[in-house]
């Protein structure tokens, strides 16, 4: 199936075992490479779904249901396709529809927590990043959000995303792409693909992949500036990836939100933050810039929050804790 899938890319079937080179090979080549020009958790490996219990043989029910399933995927990976010289012609329009309705077959695929793994032995990571350079932005939407789902916290996965480029590609739609949704998957997939991931990390700090989260900041869409946010909660929380972060903005970036009317926003920002700076004595001088006003914005709100009534104070508690933690610090 996987040869099929290459055949109706127009390429040769791609090598795509993981093993080998090891995970500082395949760093180094993500970073030796040129930059490209141009929502859950997921595990297993199982070809059948996995029995009840350990030891026990799958029934035959669950088997014809997994090798179903896996002719279904096999199908979609050929379809989406740049297509076979095979194929009977089809107009742009059913061409399209054929694809999307492939794609989604996927998606549904990949949800399965035992099919990441079996989506890339059947080459549907290289059909998927072909896609990603589809002129159609509900395709390339589904394409990202299949590969955040088969990456997220599988090693072997990500490591072969980054060898064809995802990585790139993702930063570059995150900024530059016009479709707001085809960012918003872009950005799951970078998460799904930084996701556990040491190698993924070390490359996304090297190719100056915070420069594109901040971009995403400065987006006039709240659902992507929280995104954002959120993800520099989650994965910058490494020293490589902090260091990249401040030189890229984030710390300014983060500040504008520090008393936003968006609770998640708002909240998310102040953790991030104090995330950030409590490790670092140059970062906490960055967040002391005058011009950043850090320290009076986090005491006007922590103000507001104590002139509300006792019964609704309790619901900022947890903001309280932060904020109260992050503006001792900016004053210290």
């Amino acid at each position: 199936a996987g040869a099929g899938a290459s055949l109706a890319l127009g390429a040769p079937a791609p090598s795509l075992a993981s093993g080998g080179n090891g995970e500082d090979t395949a760093a180094a080549a993500a970073s030796a490479a040129p930059a490209s020009q141009g929502e859950d958790a997921v595990g297993g490996g199982e070809l059948a779904p996995a029995a009840a219990s350990a030891g026990e043989a799958a029934s035959p029910d669950a088997a014809a249901t997994g090798a179903d399933a896996d002719a279904e995927a096999s199908t979609a990976v050929t379809v989406f396709g740049a297509g076979s010289s095979a194929r009977p012609p089809v107009t742009l329009e059913e061409r399209h529809d054929a694809k999307k309705e492939a794609l989604q077959t996927l998606l549904d695929f990949v949800a399965n927590i035992d099919h990441a793994e079996i989506m890339h032995q059947l080459g549907g990571l290289m059909a998927l990043t072909v896609t990603l350079r589809n002129q159609h932005a509900d395709l390339r939407a589904i394409a990202y959000e299949a590969l955040g789902l088969c990456c997220k916290h599988k090693v072997k996965v990500q490591l072969e995303a980054l060898r064809l480029g995802v990585l790139d590609k993702a930063m570059e739609a995150l900024e530059h792409d016009e479709d707001d949704t085809v960012r918003a998957k872009a950005l799951y997939c970078l998460s799904g693909l930084l996701s556990d991931s040491p190698v993924a990390l070390r490359v996304f700090a090297q190719r100056h992949g915070w420069r594109s989260i901040v971009a995403a900041m400065g987006s006039e869409s709240q659902r992507m500036r929280r995104k954002a946010v959120f993800f520099t909660l989650a994965h910058c929380t490494d020293e490589d990836n902090m260091l990249a972060a401040e030189l890229a903005g984030v710390i300014p970036s983060l500040a504008r939100f520090l008393a936003d009317d968006h609770i998640d926003l708002r909240e998310h920002s102040q953790a991030a933050l104090l995330q950030l700076v409590q490790s670092s004595s140059k970062r906490l001088s960055k967040a002391r810039e005058e011009g950043l006003a850090v320290a009076e914005t986090l005491q006007r709100r922590l103000a507001h929050i104590r002139s509300l009534p006792a019964d609704e104070q309790a619901d900022y508690e947890p903001e309280v804790e932060t904020a109260s933690e992050l503006l001792a610090l900016v004053q210290a």
